[in-house]
């Protein structure tokens, strides 16, 4: 029988707190159920744990996103941004393999800043517009810097977020393509560290186990999301993306 983590009763339901709030964020927005669950949970767990923890959830709901709309949808916005998908998983992959020895502490005050100043500027009303011909380069920026890190930290989302945003992507093709991205990094992510000890049977137990809290969080979220206009839709999705560089940057200057 695999072993559950050793973990108090109070740094379950702390979890699984935690777990419900990322559901929430991520049904409004269609991102940072890892981004939350990393960052909420490794204040008290060892961040190892924490983030082997998100693989699951990851994976589960955005597959369940990224399908809402059947599975002609789901092709038609894997084509359409196949660039982004490409580099993103292969930066995944790659980058895992290469992450013995980087300075941690600067890259992630460099990406909190950055995610910073872009929403400042757009919460100010200065919107990051990407032209036609720009966006298969921005593509190739996003995927790469969204891998990167994502194989760092398990999250992913940021970057990926900027960048649909900067080409006005319609919220439920935000979210369907979000999902769809976020879900298949998830099995990259899982696969590229399979040998470097941080995805163990008992984490993935303890993975398995915060679905329920996962999902009771994310209905929430989507009943909300159906609720709200473009507009809403994208100041939320920027709050959410300045909450998350300011949290990046605590992490990098208390590491």
């Amino acid at each position: 029988m695999i072993p559950f983590p050793d973990l108090p009763i109070a740094l379950l339901l702390w979890a699984a707190s935690v777990t419900v709030f990322a559901g929430f964020t991520k049904g409004i927005t269609g991102f940072a159920l890892p981004l939350i669950m990393v960052s909420g949970m490794s204040t008290f767990i060892d961040p190892r744990l924490a983030i082997a923890s998100v693989v699951i959830p990851t994976f589960v709901a955005n597959a369940w996103q990224g399908l809402q709309q059947g599975p002609t949808a789901a092709w038609e916005a894997i084509l359409k941004f196949r660039v982004l998908l490409i580099t993103t998983l292969s930066m995944i992959y790659i980058s895992a393999q290469l992450i013995e020895g980087l300075a941690f502490q600067s890259l992630f005050l460099l990406l909190g800043s950055v995610i910073f100043v872009v929403s400042v500027v757009q919460l100010m009303g200065l919107n990051l517009k990407l032209a036609p011909k720009q966006r298969t380069v921005g593509a190739i920026v996003a995927g790469c810097v969204a891998g990167f890190f994502g194989a760092i930290a398990g999250t992913w989302g940021p970057p990926t977020i900027i960048y649909l945003l900067a080409i006005g992507t319609e919220k439920t093709e935000q979210v369907r393509i979000a999902g769809i991205s976020f879900g298949l990094g998830a099995l990259v992510f899982w696969v590229a560290h399979q040998h470097s000890g941080l995805i163990t049977p008992p984490a993935l137990v303890f993975s398995v186990a915060l679905l329920l809290p996962m999902f009771i969080g994310l209905n929430l979220g989507r009943r909300l999301q159906h609720r709200i206009n473009q507009a809403v839709f994208r100041k939320i999705t920027l709050w959410v993306l300045l909450l998350a560089a300011l949290n990046i940057m605590r992490k990098a200057l208390m590491s």
